[in-house]
């Protein structure tokens, strides 16, 4: 319901149609197993390159304490944050042996040089914020290489 909510009033807000929501509590019209809820945190790395439709919506860069961002979580109930997206190929990971430099080298994604370098700091913050709202994570990873051979040097 929320799903729809969101897609409906995103809709709406830019076609400037008003749309009024109902929602009765006196029946259980279906239920689902707790934790199948979820929603995607990408990528997405910022506004400047993303485009102004994602603004700074990146799990590296997106305010984990925002108010609206904690009631909306705690509205899905027992849910599942899910990280990752389209450019899940281009992430690195600052662990192990990796440079900060490494790291942050820019690849190119769909023609734009991009930086998207997970640290451990963040990698702790989104782990926090994950208990707090007791959320399962569920953490996406690609196959697809430029030679289709997987290289497991960084994973």
């Amino acid at each position: 319901l929320i799903w729809w909510s969101v897609c409906l009033l995103s809709i709406s807000s830019t076609l400037g149609i008003q749309v009024t929501f109902e929602i009765k509590k006196d029946a259980i019209v279906q239920t689902i197993v707790p934790g199948y809820a979820s929603f995607d945190l990408d990528w997405w790395y910022g506004k400047d390159l993303s485009g102004p439709i994602w603004g700074n919506a990146s799990i590296l860069h997106l305010d984990l304490q925002d108010t609206r961002l904690r009631n909306y979580v705690k509205a899905t109930g027992s849910a599942t944050l899910r990280i990752g997206g389209s450019e899940d190929n281009f992430v690195k990971y600052l662990v192990g042996a990796m440079t900060a430099e490494e790291c942050n080298a820019p690849s190119v994604f769909r023609h734009k040089n991009v930086s998207l370098c997970l640290n451990m700091t963040r990698w702790r913050e989104v782990l926090e914020f994950a208990k707090d709202m007791g959320l399962q994570v569920v953490f996406g990873v690609q196959f697809r290489t430029t030679n289709h051979q997987y290289d497991g040097s960084n994973t």
